[in-house]
């Protein structure tokens, strides 16, 4: 299984923590697994996706850990409601076909890190729970506090290539994939998201850029109590009331248009392509639709002694989609060839 972008080595754990369809033994193997061979005894198993786990979720992999004496310790990296609710944005358009604007989405966003950390402070020992905030770190700081953490020594040099793996797209690259998502749905996110990723490793983009004042006022009315207890339980520095930002309101607006006279040549082109796209799979839908409806309307053989009770016309031909291409009545077919062709007429 592939994991997802930023989703760390804990992906197949919080997935099957997720699926409350395994036992306490499942859990131990896999939680066993990621000791490996290490000879210190020592493992980082991260994932941001953890702080979507809900108590009775927790409380499985403690108990799972005192199964099988893992001594273990939880590293947090608190990030600010403003570049917490913001990071989170980007990561919904380029990964899950995100439409809104950051102000619409702001309306129902969450601090997740505080919920989480609310829950931590609940089930766990103060001695097992270490908080930092995440901005307070530079990169090479977040590997070494990790490393630290849990006493195991490294080389950071060995563990950087240079490579950029998950950047933050630039804003016109943010906004592009808006209109896309819009065009195209969810289903293509990923896909083009890794095609800008690769294709212009170098271009960032300073999340801040979208940080304008009535994105910082809306979060602070939502979370300035959240932010206040974090930074009082854990001794934190988690500002709210950031500095001014002189950037224009680019997703201030509550519409996106289609690209103005000004826009590249290759931006208008890619929309049109994408446009194009959508309408081929509509059209190719209405017209599979409608040839299963056409196939299925003779219904003269439908009585026949060599018909099954359970028969369903269009599960086979969905099943056997040759008869649909060669336009086959799938009870005469059935009938005629289905045992000798030794076709399925039904999933299961």
């Amino acid at each position: 299984m592939k994991d997802e972008i930023n989703s760390g080595n804990g992906y197949h754990l919080f997935l099957l923590l997720k699926s409350n369809d395994y036992s306490n033994e499942d859990l131990d193997k896999m939680l066993d697994s990621y000791m490996g061979l290490n000879p210190q005894g020592l493992s980082i198993c991260s994932s941001e996706l953890f702080s979507f786990l809900e108590e009775t979720e927790l409380e499985k992999l403690f108990s799972s850990c005192n199964r099988i004496c893992i001594d273990y310790k939880i590293l947090f990296l608190a990030r600010s409601p403003i570049e917490y609710c913001i990071s989170n944005y980007s990561q919904l358009v380029k990964r899950h076909g995100e439409v809104r604007t950051l102000l619409d989405y702001l309306n129902d966003a969450k601090y997740d890190h505080f919920n989480i950390l609310k829950l931590l402070d609940k089930l766990v020992a103060s001695d097992r729970l270490v908080v930092r905030h995440y901005d307070d770190l530079a990169k090479k700081n977040i590997v070494k506090f990790l490393f630290d953490a849990v006493n195991i020594s490294y080389s950071y040099e060995s563990l950087d290539d240079g490579k950029i793996i998950n950047r933050s797209f630039s804003v016109k690259e943010l906004d592009l994939m808006l209109l896309l998502n819009k065009i195209l749905g969810a289903k293509y996110s990923r896909e083009i998201s890794d095609l800008i990723l690769s294709s212009n490793e170098n271009s960032s983009c300073d999340l801040f850029d979208l940080a304008t004042n009535e994105v910082k006022e809306i979060i602070k009315i939502k979370f300035l109590n959240e932010v206040e207890w974090l930074n009082f339980k854990f001794n934190l520095n988690i500002k709210i009331n950031m500095s001014e930002v002189s950037h224009a309101d680019v997703f201030g607006i509550k519409t996106h248009t289609l690209p103005s006279e000004e826009d590249s040549i290759e931006r208008r082109i890619l929309l049109w392509i994408a446009s194009e796209l959508a309408n081929s799979e509509k059209v190719f839908f209405n017209k599979f639709r409608d040839e299963i409806n056409f196939l299925v309307a003779d219904r003269s053989l439908m009585s026949d002694i060599g018909i099954p009770l359970d028969f369903n016309p269009v599960v086979y031909l969905i099943l056997n989609p040759d008869l649909i291409e060669n336009r086959v009545n799938p009870y005469y077919h059935y009938i005629n060839f289905a045992k000798n062709e030794m076709r399925k007429y039904k999933y299961f």
